[in-house]
C-alpha cells in the first residue's frame, strides 16, 4: 500500500507539473501579444474587413434605465435609448418619464460636442463630463463599437496616438487590456482573452483643487410598472466591480465606466446588445455614483438614411 501511495503521489505530480507547464505556455502566449495584435483580433471579432469599411452608419434603438446611488436620488426602468452613428458623427440620447431628469443627449457633428442641459445653464454630471473632456467623442472612444467612428476602426501601426498592452485579471479572469490617454483622460479598454471582443472603457481623471465636483441629480420615485430587466443590471455589473470609489484624498477624482454585453449578429456585424454605463465623482467631501442600464432592442441597418441633426444638442 505504502508503495502504490507513492505511485499514485508521483502521477499526481507529474500531471500538476504540466498543467503548470501549459498553463505557463498559453500566459507566455498572451504576453506576447502587442497593442496592434489585440486591435487585429478585435476588429475579427466584430466582422470581415470589408463589411467594416462599406458600413458608413450604424445605430441601435432600445429601452434605459438609470439609478442614482448616491450624490442624489431617484430611478427610472422605463426609460427610450438611441444610438446614433454616421462616419464620424455619432449621438447618444436617453429620455425618462422624470421632472427632474427628463434626458440625457449628447452630440458630436464631426466639429464640436453639445450636450443637453437638464435646466438652462445646468447639466447633469455625466453631460458635464461629456462636455468637459469632449475628446472622448471626438476620437470616437464613446460608445465602443456601437459607432462607425469607434478610435481603434482608424487604427494603424506608427500614429501618433500609442496604446499600450497589458494582461489584467478581474474576477480570476484575465482580460487583454489596451492603455492610453486623451487630454487628462487616462482610458483603459478591456477585451474579453478568448473572442477579443470589447467588454469595458474605463476614463479616469484626478484634479486637483476642483471644486465642480459637487453636482446632484435627484430624480422622481421609481414607478412600480418598470420594463428594463433587474437581471441585465446585474450582468452589467458581474463584468467588473463596482464603480464606486472610495479615496480619502482631496483630489476630485472623476471615473466613466463603460459595460458592453451580450453580442449578437446582424447585417455581418457582431454588436453588444446590452450597454451599461457607471459615473462616479469623489471630491471636495461630496460624491455622486450613478448607473446607466440600455437594452437594445433594434439595429438600424447600415445603409439606414440618419437625420443629421441629431448630432446637435438643442
Amino acid at each position: 500500500m505504502p508503495k502504490q501511495r507513492s505511485m499514485g503521489l508521483i502521477a499526481a505530480l507529474f500531471c500538476f507539473s504540466i498543467c503548470l507547464i501549459q498553463m505557463d505556455g498559453s500566459l507566455a502566449q498572451e504576453k506576447a501579444l502587442t497593442a496592434a495584435d489585440v486591435i487585429g483580433k478585435h476588429l475579427e471579432s466584430i466582422g470581415k474587413p470589408e463589411i467594416l469599411a462599406k458600413t458608413q452608419s450604424r445605430g441601435i434603438v432600445g429601452r434605459a434605465a438609470f439609478n442614482i446611488i448616491t450624490g442624489g436620488a431617484g430611478s427610472n426602468k422605463d426609460g427610450k435609448f438611441m444610438f446614433l452613428s454616421a462616419g464620424k458623427n455619432l449621438g447618444l440620447k436617453m429620455k425618462f418619464d422624470d421632472l427632474n431628469y427628463p434626458e440625457e443627449h449628447f452630440g458630436f457633428n464631426g466639429r464640436e460636442v453639445t450636450v443637453k442641459d437638464m435646466t438652462p445653464g445646468h447639466k447633469s454630471p455625466l453631460a458635464d463630463f461629456i462636455f468637459r473632456y469632449n475628446g472622448l467623442m471626438k476620437e470616437g472612444f464613446i460608445g465602443g463599437e456601437l459607432s462607425t467612428s469607434w478610435a481603434l476602426l482608424s487604427y494603424r501601426e506608427g500614429q501618433p496616438r500609442v496604446y499600450t498592452y497589458k494582461l489584467e485579471q478581474i474576477k480570476d479572469k484575465n482580460f487583454h487590456v489596451l492603455e492610453t490617454k486623451v487630454g487628462d483622460v487616462k482610458i483603459k479598454l478591456f477585451f474579453d482573452p478568448k473572442s477579443f471582443r470589447h467588454v469595458r472603457t474605463e476614463y479616469s481623471v484626478r484634479i486637483k483643487n476642483d471644486t465642480s465636483a459637487n453636482k446632484t441629480v435627484r430624480g422622481e420615485p421609481e414607478a412600480a410598472d418598470t420594463s428594463a430587466s433587474e437581471s441585465d443590471m446585474r450582468r452589467l455589473n458581474d463584468l467588473a466591480p463596482q464603480a464606486t470609489i472610495h479615496e480619502t484624498e482631496p483630489d476630485s477624482i472623476y471615473i466613466l465606466i463603460e459595460k458592453f454585453d451580450r453580442f449578437s449578429t446582424a447585417d455581418g456585424l457582431t454588436l453588444p446588445t446590452l450597454y451599461g454605463i457607471e459615473y462616479s465623482v469623489e471630491g471636495h467631501g461630496a460624491s455622486f455614483v450613478a448607473e446607466w442600464s440600455i437594452i437594445a432592442d433594434t439595429f438600424l441597418a447600415g445603409g439606414a438614411k440618419i437625420d443629421q441633426s441629431f448630432f446637435v444638442v438643442q
